[in-house]
């Protein structure tokens, strides 16, 4: 394992990077900005002890880092003189044309070209919402369900002439249907909020099985007694515990033996420089093992036990980790699921502190009194 300060040093790098993407600065966040670099410098000697690098740390512009600070002062925010946009603009809307064509006249045939490629556009437009009527006169199916990926070559019109991509807000859409709003939706809008993050999940399930089915299918031997002790406590009005030790009966009586399984759900959270806006929805997923993944496809949450979170201002106290093996509802309930992995978070070895210093931690399969 690296020494504490190799990982610090890191990590005042990695600090640096993000921090500097900040739409807004402040005083204090000029002064957390100004911080990384003599950190990373302060550590950098545990690199060179561990033969992390001979005599050159080979970072592009490193003295650039010192000039960032007095840059925000004189001119702002760096974010907003990014020339990503531009660039891409240069290359759909110049070169990409000017490669089409025979290498003569290049403004008039570019001009021509973007010309045609509008017309395409707008007729592939309407085509489509002429057949999309003829198919489908009555559907209520939610654009956010398709869980494949676009097909490009279909869609290049499209994200021509729109390069901006639109991020769905599910906070707002949570707010509409907490209100009643859209209680005249056409299908149950499976879309959950807490106070910083939103969970979406498709209208229509992945999969649906028995308990004993799905036990076999996740590898999850103790999902019956799981399932049981989570009804029996909310029967009995007592917080379900994420974990510790089973107290139900498996007398309790189930609502049906069937449960509904989704195997990607979609989750949003607030941009951590501005909570006013939000990131794009990443999907997480809790795929059963298969030919092409043989361990499956587990992706692992931070999880806040209480109804509400702090997450990530205050780190991981009050929070755990967690690793998605289950997300389902019982047939004949309206109550959504999770079966999750948990975590111990534990320091370095040879360290009593939370790696707070390093900003790293170390995971540990969490495991029962019965080694389960």
């Amino acid at each position: 394992m690296a020494p504490l300060h190799f990982l610090a040093a890191i990590h005042a790098l990695l600090d640096f990077c993000y921090l500097a993407q900040m739409p807004i600065f402040n005083e204090q966040a000029l002064a957390k900005l100004n911080t990384a670099p003599a950190s990373f410098h302060a550590d950098k000697h545990a690199i060179l002890a561990a033969g992390g690098c001979s005599e050159h740390f080979q970072i592009p512009k490193l003295k650039l880092m010192q000039h960032v600070v007095p840059s925000i002062h004189t001119l702002g925010a760096p974010m907003q003189w990014s020339a990503d946009v531009t660039k891409h603009v240069h290359v759909t809307e110049v070169k990409n044309p000017a490669h089409a064509g025979n290498n003569q006249n290049y403004y008039t045939l570019i001009a021509h070209h973007l010309d045609h490629s509008n017309k395409c556009f707008r007729f592939d437009l309407a085509t489509n919402i002429a057949s999309s009527h003829d198919l489908h006169p009555n559907n209520g199916s939610d654009p956010t369900d398709e869980d494949h990926e676009p097909n490009d070559e279909k869609s290049h019109n499209l994200l021509y002439h729109s390069p901006i991509w639109k991020i769905v807000d599910y906070f707002k859409i949570t707010d509409v249907l907490a209100n009643g709003i859209s209680h005249n939706a056409p299908h149950l809008t499976h879309t959950f909020a807490s106070s910083t993050t939103t969970i979406h999940l498709a209208t229509k399930p992945h999969r649906q099985m028995t308990i004993n089915e799905a036990a076999t299918l996740f590898d999850l031997p103790d999902l019956l007694s799981a399932i049981h002790d989570c009804f029996d406590r909310c029967a009995n009005s007592i917080d379900h515990d994420i974990s510790g030790q089973r107290r139900a009966s498996l007398n309790y009586s189930l609502p049906l033996n069937k449960i509904q399984i989704w195997t990607k759900i979609r989750m949003q959270v607030q941009n951590y420089h501005n909570p006013e806006m939000v990131e794009p929805a990443q999907m997480m997923n809790v795929t059963p093992p298969s030919q092409e993944h043989p361990c499956g496809l587990y992706d692992c949450v931070v999880f806040s036990p209480g109804a509400e979170s702090n997450w990530p201002s205050q780190g991981l106290n009050e929070h755990m980790i967690v690793q998605l093996q289950l997300v389902f509802c019982m047939l004949g309930t309206d109550q959504f699921l999770t079966y999750v992995q948990c975590f111990h978070v534990i320091p370095p070895a040879g360290h009593l502190t939370d790696a707070t210093s390093s900003g790293l931690h170390i995971l540990k399969h969490m495991m029962r009194s019965n080694r389960e």
